[in-house]
């Protein structure tokens, strides 16, 4: 689904591109269906990236205590990354009822936008539920490279 959301990203915005240099005319809400695209893939990838665990993360804090410490910290982290998902979650329900609420649409292509931000929810439910099992169930979390680890 990552892989087909972003070639048809890709196909969008290159047909748009060949037709507005060729015969001068761009394919009508290219950009706009590209852009769902784009979100689509993007939040799917976020959960795949936090499942073979190299997603992005702040290590400023990981020498500020002993090794001996390490697997109650891991637990923690996943802890805090599984409520800030849930957080996340939470605020883009809230903004996905109020824009379907409002009947809001794309200004372009006359589509409703709250299907095209259900994705958020979706990526980031799908990672706070996975940092709740990380917690929970710290085998299941990935390993590091061992590179890393000896870091």
């Amino acid at each position: 689904m990552i892989v087909l959301s972003f070639v048809a990203m890709t196909a969008l915005l290159l047909a748009d591109i060949v037709g507005r240099e060729i015969v001068r005319q761009g394919l009508f809400g290219a950009s706009s269906y590209a852009l769902y695209f784009l979100i689509l893939s993007a939040m799917l990838s976020f959960d795949v990236a936090v499942a073979k665990g190299v997603h992005l993360r702040p290590t400023a804090f990981d020498g500020l205590v002993p090794q001996a410490w390490a697997p109650t910290m891991e637990r923690l982290g996943h802890v805090l990354s599984a409520a800030i998902a849930v957080l996340v979650v939470w605020g883009a329900w809230v903004f996905i009822a109020e824009t379907r609420f409002f009947h809001e649409t794309n200004a372009t292509i006359r589509l409703p936008l709250w299907p095209m931000q259900t994705p958020l929810v979706i990526g980031f439910g799908l990672s706070g539920l996975r940092h709740c099992l990380y917690a929970l169930y710290p085998g299941l979390a990935p390993q590091k490279p061992a590179a890393e680890a000896e870091a």
